[in-house]
């Protein structure tokens, strides 16, 4: 069905699929496969690399735009799931670490915004509280390692970003395992 369709169709059936991909339940396993399917949507149409998978041509700036805000999205939806859908949370790990790292879907302006979205997985500072600790800790070590890959594909990671890890660290100490990945790519 998907390969025959044109490019209005395809337009259609990728509004549809973001539509229905956030109004899944977070504990859902259609979240996760809905992800995975954007995931491949994106790499097939902005990936860097030629990628030899047959879908419709999805390279409308409709398309586009449609699949930029979603991305927009996945840093809070990353710390909606938390642990409650460990497979969620890894596809919308692994969809942000190959936007950073192998697409050209977004703008310098868009990755920023991502940064920031990045960062409250490790903690905010909210001034009626003080800091506040965000998921990355009840994630399991693969995630976090993905998570932590997203963040070295960033062009220039942001100070803020930056020291949200490193308050995170500090406080609440990652695994050895984790905290010399991250001193490896982060240069530490």
């Amino acid at each position: 069905m998907m390969c025959g369709t044109d490019k209005e169709d395809a337009g259609l059936l990728l509004a549809a699929v973001i539509h229905y991909t956030n109004a899944c339940p977070l504990a859902s396993a259609s979240k996760a496969l809905c992800t995975r399917f954007l995931t491949k949507v994106i790499e097939t149409q902005w990936s860097r690399s030629p990628v030899s998978l047959k879908m419709p041509d999805f390279s409308t700036q409709e398309a586009r735009g449609l699949l930029a805000k979603w991305a927009a999205g996945l840093p809070k939806l990353l710390w909606q799931l938390r642990n409650q859908n460990i497979d969620a949370s890894m596809a919308v790990s692994e969809a942000l670490r190959l936007i950073h790292q192998r697409t050209e879907l977004l703008d310098s302006t868009a990755r920023a915004g991502l940064q920031a979205g990045l960062a409250t997985l490790f903690c905010v500072n909210v001034p009626e509280r003080g800091i506040v600790y965000g998921p990355f800790k009840q994630y399991p070590p693969d995630i976090q390692r993905t998570v932590l890959e997203i963040v070295s594909h960033s062009t220039v990671p942001s100070k803020t970003l930056l020291q949200a890890i490193q308050v995170c660290f500090a406080e609440n100490p990652p695994a050895d395992q984790i905290r010399v990945f991250a001193e490896e790519i982060l240069g530490w």
